[in-house]
């Protein structure tokens, strides 16, 4: 299922905004693939573009909420390691 960007997803942090942009284009980009024949070479090279884009990215997040002591970082950072090692 395709999953159509709007603004209700955005933080209002620019680059957080614009990599949680990214990511959802990566996840509409497998969508289309998937609806072709013969795809797999096409999945797993966005798959794998989608994963190291991700993991980047939540280091990246990560990195911002250390430095405005965010309270929650701990609970922000387990539930990517959740995602880490769904995936």
């Amino acid at each position: 299922m395709k999953i159509e960007w709007s603004s209700a997803y955005e933080l209002g942090i620019e680059s957080i905004d614009k990599q949680h942009h990214r990511i959802v284009d990566y996840i509409n980009e497998l969508f289309e693939i998937n609806q072709q024949a013969d795809n797999t070479a096409q999945l797993d090279d966005v798959l794998e573009k989608l994963i190291d884009y991700t993991y980047s990215h939540f280091d990246y997040e990560e990195s911002l909420l250390e430095k405005i002591d965010f309270e929650e970082l701990m609970l922000h950072k387990l539930s990517h390691e959740t995602l880490k090692n769904y995936v």
